[in-house]
């Protein structure tokens, strides 16, 4: 049985081999790794494009070793890997049920002691060989141009490799189960890309929504720190000060309080409202990108262990401390321009704080739950069809 699974598995394997899509992102993955390895750093510390030297002192901006991780995070695994590659990942294994379906293989698959699940599974992960090998040959490639050229030889750069194919499943999950129902491999892609563009929407929502909420959330703590300091103000005696002059201030700087603490206050409940709209319209977004698979926060997930695992500096990597904010209102109870700057800080704070809370098992559990989901539907379905 396990000796019928390997050969129908290596034969999955030669037909994706087979396709020139799969050399052709091949290719690609070596001219960007050509391309990195020809960016180097001069004995100055001069940036150098292959034998040219440029008078950009890079070495004042990030360490060599700081810029060829930076590169290969952001450029080899932000948009080549997590992009490029799995478009056209998807481009290539689209037809792998639709052409087994079709084709009559099928029929001699059948014929073997072999269960519809077991085919269909090896199937599915003989189709994930395609960005699997593609991500190990890239990263590999790129762990020696770390080393060499950056001085660096960094292991943790290998996670990407179970990352990036876990990534990949959740959409292949869905382009395999659109294949089987519809036996078409144009219509399985441009569906995948569709529910693709539709979890990108869900995740642009939900994070405008988390940064609307946190937003209010910084603005009512903002008006409630300001109305207590303000009430101090209203409620301490200008004749406790000792000269005339302190008290006549004192008196002046009460009424300011008394006037603006009204304002304040009104500012507080409407500040709340919208934070109790807010909470409310975030959550369900949340509720709804909880049954989806993350594929940007899985990314994101990766991203973040490389660059605690690379040890990059804060220019890269910045720890998102308290901010501090002086409590100041105009006359109208209304925040201040410089107010509101600090309130920005402090949003992005509370934002960055917000998404590192979000465990592993948020981000990878429930996607890989998501996947189950579709592969038992497509497996059930692939079971139960005549062919």
């Amino acid at each position: 049985m396990l000796t019928q699974t390997l050969a129908l598995f290596i034969d999955s394997y030669r037909e994706l081999a087979a396709k020139k899509i799969f050399w052709i992102a091949m290719a690609i993955s070596g001219v960007l790794v050509l391309a990195l390895a020809a960016v180097g750093y001069s004995s100055d510390g001069n940036l150098t494009l292959l034998w040219y030297e440029t008078s950009f002192p890079a070495e004042n901006f990030a360490p060599r070793d700081v810029f060829y991780k930076y590169a290969f995070i952001n450029l080899g695994l932000g948009v080549w890997l997590a992009w490029g590659a799995s478009i056209l990942a998807l481009a290539s294994t689209a037809g792998v049920f639709p052409e087994f379906l079709a084709g009559g293989a099928i029929d001699l698959a059948l014929s073997k002691p072999l269960s519809r699940t077991r085919l269909f599974l090896t199937k599915f992960a003989a189709s994930l060989l395609f960005v699997a090998l593609q991500v190990t040959v890239f990263t590999a490639l790129c762990f020696l141009v770390i080393g060499v050229r950056g001085g660096a030889w960094e292991p943790a750069l290998f996670l990407s490799i179970p990352v990036v194919t876990a990534f990949y499943s959740f959409l292949y999950a869905v382009c395999a189960l659109l294949g089987i129902l519809t036996r078409s491999a144009i219509t399985a892609l441009i569906l995948t890309l569709l529910f693709w563009f539709f979890i990108f929407l869900v995740h642009g929502a939900e994070s405008g929504l988390l940064t609307w909420r946190l937003q209010n959330e910084t603005r009512v703590h903002i008006y409630e720190t300001t109305i207590e300091q303000l009430e101090d103000r209203v409620e301490s005696d200008p004749l406790e000060r000792e000269t005339t002059r302190e008290r006549a201030e004192a008196w002046n700087d009460q009424q300011v309080a008394e006037a603006r603490l009204t304002s304040a206050r009104a500012n507080l409940e409407s500040a709340r409202e919208s934070r109790d709209s807010s909470v409310t319209y975030h959550r369900y977004a949340l509720a709804v990108k909880t049954v989806l698979p993350k594929t940007a926060e899985t990314i994101a997930l990766l991203e973040r262990w490389l660059i605690d695992a690379a040890d990059l500096p804060e220019f890269v990597n910045p720890d998102p401390s308290p901010v501090q904010i002086e409590m100041r209102l105009d006359d109208e109870g209304e925040m201040t321009e410089e107010m509101r700057e600090a309130q920005g800080k402090l949003m992005q704070a509370e934002l960055q704080r917000e998404l590192r809370s979000r465990s592993v098992w948020w981000v990878l559990g429930t996607s890989l739950a998501f996947e189950a989901a579709v592969l038992a539907i497509a497996a059930w379905r692939f079971g139960r069809r005549d062919f």
